[in-house]
């Protein structure tokens, strides 16, 4: 999935437009607002596009960082100082070898977004 695909599906859906911040590249990531998640390429936007990623802060202003390698934030240097915690998974969702990470990326957020498998992921 491309970003402009993956926009269209977010902020159209019902259930996870009202939390979408929008899709972004690493260095054009704003900070998130509180109950807000994000779409993030582990590329600038110099750059053609590698890894989807998904960030999600809740009222605690906690980031909630998913990586379907099960890399933390720091791994694709993306800054975490304006949160009061960082939480990621561990788990790795994807091989190597696959490029399905938009589509993993979509449905961690839409499954955020209604609350379902936080406690599988985290």
């Amino acid at each position: 999935m491309d970003g402009m695909q993956m926009y269209t599906v977010l902020s159209q859906e019902k259930t996870t437009s009202p939390y979408f911040q929008g899709v972004y590249s690493r260095d054009t990531l704003p900070p998130l607002q509180e109950n807000m998640c994000a779409i993030v390429n582990s590329d600038d936007s110099s750059q053609p596009g590698t890894h989807w990623l998904a960030l999600f802060v809740n009222d605690k202003r906690e980031l909630e960082f998913y990586d379907s390698f099960g890399q933390p934030p720091v791994f694709y240097n993306i800054s975490t100082t304006t949160y009061l915690d960082v939480l990621w998974n561990s788990k790795v969702f994807q091989s190597p070898t696959s490029n399905v990470c938009g589509h993993n990326t979509v449905f961690t957020f839409y499954s955020n977004a209604a609350k379902a498998i936080l406690c599988i992921i985290f």
